[in-house]
């Protein structure tokens, strides 16, 4: 073992220093494993048996357990656990030595981790691709979260930070805890997008899904946060021109078919000129299963940094050969949230409705269970919006009139039907339908008669 990988000298003094003040032992938090050293470990052990009963520690207890044990001996007798207080300059920088053990022990667990790795890439197991990266990034997670120290924490130390963060809403009464959503009367419903939640966002084809999570992402990176868009629907480039176009309120299938006129393609040129400096980052990459959408996140919140991701969509991840449709939706649905905790920000993942919520040309607003295979997407969502346009459907109702549904919320008011507009040729959600729509005047069906045949 490299000499790297561990320290003698700080595992002896801190044996020596749990042997003259054993009562801090304790609240150090080690494990047996820590140590390097099979004889620590076997000392360590015996002094945690001695603890657990609250029996006396010193050298000749200590001793008397590993004499019991039959491991005395291996131990190097009384006269090494003596020479374990000998070597330790002062039980009051026990807390030190500690760390300087646990150091060591969290790099042997990397080393141990990339062996691992290797196996994995061998793939000796006959995993898929897919599988060997959840693997590997399982592995190194708990050891980040020890690194980190991820524990649990006293309620009143919880409950204090939440006090704080109320002291300060009350300070600024109805001001927005999360991230802009783009749409004021979402941003009134759900206090903007929640750092450290799912959030889902469901509907039909064509209901636009999409646009929803992108004015978020636009509204984010228009207030300085930094945005990650998993886009598995659309490129680089089709995404690009849709956020320029809606910044600029310019008709999108006029764009793409070149009859824009000479202000529109002002606006448009300086549109995209704001578009290119928001902080926006597109991954556009095809087949991306859900370990990888994972993994590349964490890369770029550890390269520059991240505040929202958007993930569009769930349906067209790449799915393990061997996995069931909704068990592999419901693993996805559990790293997207794992995702969110993590990193602390907002996830919004785009998911598709089934057929039921329009069968047979009776339209009806969707409900929860009309999320494809939505078992564990809908209970792992802290926040799921449906999305409906009744107006899409041919009848007479107005196409522009939209109906955003907080079908869930965790910490708010669920149920909510909440009405703006629709903007088809911006791909944009607004406060109000279009003021200048009418309904069409019907016209007679003609009869087939001629005049003066009736």
């Amino acid at each position: 073992m490299s000499e790297r990988l561990y320290n003698v000298a700080a595992e002896q003094a801190l044996l020596g220093g749990a042997l003259l003040a054993p009562e801090r032992l304790a609240a150090l938090e080690l494990a047996q494993d820590d140590f390097a050293i099979d004889t620590h470990r076997l000392v360590f052990a015996a002094l945690g048996t001695l603890l657990q009963h609250g029996l006396p520690v010193d050298a000749v207890t200590v001793a008397q357990v590993l004499d019991e044990r039959g491991e005395l001996a291996r131990c190097g007798g009384l006269a090494y656990l003596g020479s374990l207080v000998d070597a330790t300059p002062t039980a009051a920088n026990i807390g030190r030595y500690a760390d300087i053990v646990r150091e060591h022990a969290l790099a042997r667990r990397l080393a141990s981790v990339g062996v691992e790795l290797q196996a994995l890439a061998a793939n000796a197991d006959g995993l898929s691709l897919a599988e060997r990266i959840e693997r590997g990034m399982a592995a190194l997670h708990a050891i980040t979260g020890e690194v980190r120290g991820d524990e649990a924490r006293p309620v009143a130390q919880a409950l204090a930070h939440a006090m704080q963060q109320l002291d300060q809403r009350r300070l600024h009464p109805g001001a927005r805890s999360g991230l802009p959503t783009g749409l004021a009367v979402l941003d009134e419903a759900l206090l903007g997008y929640q750092r450290g939640e799912l959030i889902v966002i469901a509907g039909r084809p064509s209901m636009g899904k999409t646009a929803l999570a992108m004015q978020g992402a636009e509204a984010a990176a228009r207030a300085g946060l930094r945005v990650l868009v998993f886009s598995l629907e659309m490129s680089e480039a089709q995404l690009g021109l849709r956020l320029a176009a809606g910044r600029a309120r310019i008709n999108l299938r006029k764009l793409l078919a070149g009859e824009l006129d000479a202000d529109e393609a002002q606006r448009l040129q300086l549109a995209a000129a704001d578009v290119a400096g928001w902080p926006i980052s597109i991954d556009a990459s095809a087949g991306l299963s859900a370990a990888q959408v994972r993994a590349r996140a964490q890369r770029h919140a550890l390269r520059h940094g991240v505040d929202l991701i958007v993930i569009d969509h769930l349906g067209l991840l790449a799915m393990p050969g061997h996995e069931q449709r909704a068990q592999a939706l419901g693993h996805a649905s559990k790293a997207f949230k794992a995702l969110a905790k993590q990193l602390q920000v907002p996830v919004l993942l785009v998911s598709q409705l089934n057929r039921d919520s329009a069968k047979g040309g009776q339209v009806r607003a969707p409900t929860l269970t009309d999320i494809r295979d939505s078992g564990c997407v809908e209970e792992d969502a802290d926040t799921v919006l449906l999305l409906h346009r009744p107006g899409y459907y041919g009848n007479d109702r107005n196409p522009g009139e939209a109906e955003i549904i907080v079908a869930k919320q965790r910490m708010g008011e669920r149920g909510q039907h909440l009405q703006c507009g629709w903007r088809g040729e911006w791909t944009r959600f607004t406060l109000q339908p279009d003021p200048h729509w009418r309904r069409p005047t019907p016209q007679p069906r003609y009869s087939g008669l001629g005049e003066g045949e009736l």
